[in-house]
């Protein structure tokens, strides 16, 4: 088990749990972080443990990464900085394959002029596959984005396919995520859209709401990514997800029920987005073979923690009454 670990992103929404989950199991612990995405809120809890160390600096600038990952000397890399708000990734096609692409690349060299550095685990996207209604398999699902966020993550899984090759004594792990929830979010996705409307009203103004997607917890997403680094798990492609999918619709029937209010969707056109797949589900067996990890919590449990988390409901029981009308 690695005790070194270096968490780029680590005061983003996966990292701050995946560095808090480090720490409870005794790793040193050294983030990586501009704050373009990430909150200090998120580590400041984090910031007196004797084990956690913080760099601020941008993997764009090649000489700084190098020295931090130098001086750090980790055993583990958990590469989770990006760019990956999709809209804005299509909005901002050079920044987004500057950070993504440039910033793995700088940080892959220092790996390979590291000589400590056992194992490297990149957070990839489910986005990266093409569209097909079936779950999705590593090893068979052909790749092949249609925006420039996935795009930019299939260059960065072929860099480290590439540095594999030049640095065998590194393991290599690309965790392809399909859609993280829970505390800490720090990009505008449906759910932290809803929570913001749930303040204010029972009235939801959405987008699409029948495509299906993979929602996993967010400490569960950290758990995988502590089981990937943990085990003998050798150079791969894993998913994260739970391998069921939900609509948008069933999202807000399941908040409905924990909530009891009746909420009403209305639809904003100014949300839909101009491509949408309408199914996006991992097969989740290969990383159960591998390490053992399962999701420990169903969408209704991670969803009521969320909404506990924000102050919406007091405990996980469900409300008594459930209505959902929908607007036209």
């Amino acid at each position: 088990m690695a005790t070194k670990a270096l968490i780029t992103g680590g005061a983003g929404f996966v990292g701050h749990h995946l560095a808090r989950l480090l720490l409870e199991n005794g790793c040193s612990v050294l983030v990586l972080d501009n704050f373009s995405v990430g909150k200090r809120e998120n580590i400041a809890s984090l910031m007196e443990h004797p084990d956690f160390d913080l760099t601020v600096t941008d993997l764009t600038d090649e000489k700084a990464t190098a020295e931090a990952v130098a001086k750090f000397q980790p055993e583990v890399v958990f590469h989770l900085a990006a760019i990956h708000f999709i809209p804005y990734c299509n909005e901002h096609p050079t920044e987004t394959i500057k950070n993504n692409v440039v910033g793995i690349q700088h940080l892959l060299e220092a790996v390979r002029n590291t000589p400590s550095v056992r194992r490297f685990v990149f957070a990839s996207t489910a986005d990266i596959y093409r569209q097909q209604d079936e779950p999705n398999l590593e090893d068979e699902t052909p790749v092949g984005s249609f925006n420039i966020y996935g795009i930019s993550k299939i260059f960065c899984e072929n860099l480290t396919r590439y540095y594999l090759k030049i640095c065998p004594d590194v393991t290599f792990v690309n965790a392809r995520f399909f859609n993280i929830y829970g505390p800490g979010e720090t990009n505008p996705h449906v759910l932290p859209d809803i929570l913001g409307y749930l303040a204010e009203s029972d009235t939801l103004p959405l987008g699409n709401v029948d495509p299906k997607r993979d929602y996993i917890y967010v400490t569960d997403v950290a758990e995988a990514l502590w089981a990937m680094s943990a085990s003998s798990t050798p150079s791969t492609e894993v998913n994260v997800g739970t391998g069921k999918e939900y609509s948008v619709r069933e999202l807000v029937d399941c908040i409905a029920e924990l909530t009891g209010r009746g909420l009403t969707i209305t639809h904003d056109p100014a949300k839909f987005r101009r491509s949408e797949r309408m199914h996006l589900v991992a097969d989740i067996g290969k990383i159960r073979r591998l390490t053992g990890w399962v999701p420990k919590h169903s969408l209704k449990e991670g969803l009521a923690e969320l909404l506990q988390d924000e102050g919406i409901i007091e405990d996980h029981r469900p409300a008594a009454r459930s209505r959902i009308p929908e607007a036209a």
